[in-house]
């Protein structure tokens, strides 16, 4: 090997250890400012449902929160002596909470950032039950200082324990698939504002307009279904009268079937 060759050689072997001792050291030097960070401030985040709407959990919450994990308070507090899991456990332990984020940004600043469970239905039992079905088919308590407007079930509905999932009772599956069905058409989730169960389980629809009740006994379909009323009601119904009809039956395929109505 020639003069040149060793001299480059011996260069690259000096330039890589510089850099593996430059690394080691910056790997150093941030354990040791991680050891000494200190939680500066606490910044919370909650998305809501809708941009501008109100949400369900309110910053004094979160708050509450913390306050039952850290009781001394977090700010001030070393974050090398800070167990973030232990507080992420408790926040997914929130009825209203579906997921959190938690991090400490370069400025020490805890963020804390919250998406709630997005009720689907507001149930009203006949046996006392009040509560929200989620958009996962898990129910949730009301909350304290702001009430959803959402589509309400009220009647004979079974009521669910906390964490039970909607499948786990056919009734309330089939009403939470009707409910799913119209919240995902712009004009059905509009001109449907309560779905009732009667004594005799039979799931019935009450729209916003006339005075009619719209019968549906199996959810097989359910989207053609719902598509095929909303034609009945914006180019049939519209036309003859709300009050022509008492009842409508959705049940058979690709046709209404209605029951007059005595005084019409």
């Amino acid at each position: 090997m020639t003069e040149r060759k060793k001299h480059i050689m011996n260069l690259l072997v000096l330039l890589v250890s510089c850099l593996c001792i430059g690394g080691a050291l910056i790997l150093f030097a941030s354990f040791g400012y991680n050891s000494d960070r200190i939680v500066a401030d606490i910044q919370v985040e909650i998305e809501a449902d809708v941009p501008g709407q109100k949400s369900l959990l309110d910053t004094t919450e979160v708050f509450r929160i913390i306050q039952g994990s850290f009781p001394d308070g977090l700010v001030g507090r070393s974050l090398k002596n800070t167990d973030l899991d232990v507080l992420e456990e408790q926040f997914e332990a929130n009825p209203f909470i579906k997921e959190v984020q938690l991090y400490a940004d370069k400025k020490n600043i805890l963020q804390i950032h919250v998406a709630e469970r997005k009720p689907l239905l507001r149930v009203f039992s006949l046996k006392g039950a009040n509560y929200y079905i989620d958009f996962d088919g898990y129910p949730m308590p009301l909350s304290e200082h702001y009430s959803a407007r959402i589509m309400t079930v009220t009647g004979h509905i079974p009521p669910l324990k906390e964490g039970e999932k909607v499948d786990s009772v056919k009734k309330v599956f089939d009403v939470f698939t009707i409910a799913n069905a119209l919240q995902s058409d712009t004009f059905m989730n509009g001109f449907i504002n309560e779905i009732h169960v009667d004594h005799q389980g039979q799931i019935l629809l009450v729209p916003l307009i006339g005075d009619f009740r719209i019968e549906i006994s199996e959810t097989k379909e359910i989207d053609e279904k719902i598509e095929n009323l909303k034609i009945f009601l914006k180019e049939g119904l519209s036309r003859v009268g709300w009050d022509k009809y008492s009842k409508l039956s959705i049940d058979y395929k690709n046709q209404i079937v209605g029951k007059k109505s005595l005084n019409p």
